[in-house]
């Protein structure tokens, strides 16, 4: 008899490190306002078990000034810190896997430096639950941020609460629906030089190239919102270029641009209302849809989508109801 040969065996592979798309535009934010400050890890390994942190700084002796927009950024990491960057309002439990990581990281095995550093976690809504459960207290001199108890070394930053100034607009640009979108509006607003050089500027039109050039259904509806503010801003400002153009007697173009703003708006918005439908569009409510985009502008149109249910939004559609 032939001896059998013994099984090999196989390799396991490696788990792959979920990463969010947000997560990395999150990432690069941060990364190209604080590299000048000092040393920035992104995707940090924790421990032995594969658990990541998002972020890690650590400032360097001489750092160089940051930008104007990211002053909170400077309060926030005169030391080593990490940051946890969540597009969804966390849950407890999911407050409770960042302190997780974050104790983790500052636990190292024995024979091995152990870290010391504040957990940021940067969230776009406030999370009552959580921040209940775990004794959170607002700090007095910075709205909406959140302490929690000492020994945790955590504060939850809520994006949406952020006073609208100068100082937060990097942070705010991480937000989520109305917050984002004026902060991007607020970006342009207030550029000094050709927006194109702006180096904020620069990281949102690349993710928004990104992101235009997936097929809309292969996007979740946070990445169509992100694509939608952005979008529309981009087209707002070419019709604001092209309005500028016709007084110097160079109008051409301006109601194509309008036209193409307005339909690339309207694609993402329909793909929003399908998946909140669960089925296509008709043609009368995709018309339905252009006209309350043109009359109530994208905003409103975007909060029907985000604050209604699916019947709900069938009446609005039809103009049955009363709002």
């Amino acid at each position: 008899m032939e001896a059998t040969q013994p099984k090999r065996k196989r390799k396991r592979k490696k788990p792959t490190v979920p990463r969010q798309r947000h997560d990395n535009f999150a990432k690069d934010l941060v990364r190209t306002l604080l590299s000048t400050r000092g040393e920035v890890e992104t995707q940090v390994l924790i421990a032995s078990a594969a658990h990541y942190t998002d972020l890690r700084f650590a400032p360097s002796p001489d750092p160089d000034p940051l930008d104007p927009r990211a002053e909170r950024l400077t309060q926030m990491t005169t030391g080593v810190c990490l940051f946890e960057v969540l597009r969804q309002t966390p849950a407890l439990v999911d407050l409770q896997q960042c302190i997780g990581r974050h104790f983790l990281y500052s636990h190292a095995p024995p024979g091995e430096p152990h870290h010391v550093g504040h957990l940021w976690i940067l969230s776009p809504g406030r999370p009552d639950s959580g921040l209940a459960a775990l004794g959170a207290c607002e700090h007095t001199d910075q709205v909406g941020f959140y302490g929690l108890v000492h020994g945790l070394h955590t504060t939850v930053v809520v994006i949406s609460e952020l006073p609208k100034d100068t100082d937060t607009l990097a942070l705010r640009l991480l937000g989520r629906g109305p917050v984002q979108r004026d902060a991007i509006e607020e970006l342009i607003a207030a550029a000094e030089g050709p927006i194109q050089e702006d180096p904020l500027w620069q990281l949102i039109e690349r993710w928004r190239i990104f992101y235009e050039q997936q097929p809309p259904e292969a996007l979740p509806p946070d990445e169509l919102e992100f694509l939608m503010h952005a979008g529309m801003t981009w087209e707002e400002l070419r019709q604001q270029w092209r309005e500028e153009g016709r007084d110097e007697g160079r109008d051409e173009g301006r109601d194509e641009g309008r036209n193409e703003g307005l339909e690339k708006g309207l694609t993402a918005l329909a793909h929003l209302y399908q998946r909140r439908l669960g089925r296509p569009l008709t043609d009368a409510e995709r018309d339905a849809l252009r006209e309350r985009l043109l009359t109530l502008g994208p905003d409103e149109v975007g909060d029907a989508v985000l604050d209604k249910d699916a019947d709900e939004l069938e009446v609005w559609l039809r103009g049955d109801d009363a709002s």
